[in-house]
């Protein structure tokens, strides 16, 4: 997961052009064999994407959920906030294939 709040330059006025910086960080990583990732489109704030990683984390590695599930509801539940709550969640977007699963093992 890439989630720093700079992994997107705050300068880009243009969700075309942040969509195209975060796609290219994505493409070398699956052609290393890297299955999915999941990065935000713009700036984040920290402690809300500090929550929503450690959330992701959890939800994926221990309690088995799909990426692209936690994605889907994590927006959905962003219904009434505002503000850094509202726009953190709405920034990441998962590539690769929606039904995909993690197993971990230590």
């Amino acid at each position: 997961m890439y989630g720093s709040c700079s992994s997107t330059p705050a300068r880009s006025g243009r969700a075309a052009a942040s969509w195209a910086r975060t796609r290219a960080w994505c493409l070398p990583s699956s052609a290393s064999g890297t299955q999915a990732a999941v990065a935000p489109l713009w700036n984040v704030d920290d402690k809300v994407a500090n929550d929503f990683a450690q959330g992701f984390y959890k939800a994926v590695l221990k309690g088995g959920t799909a990426p692209a599930e936690y994605l889907r509801r994590r927006r959905a539940g962003t219904l009434g906030a505002a503000g850094a709550d509202l726009s953190t969640p709405l920034a990441y977007l998962f590539f690769g294939h929606p039904r995909l699963t993690v197993q971990w093992t230590a």
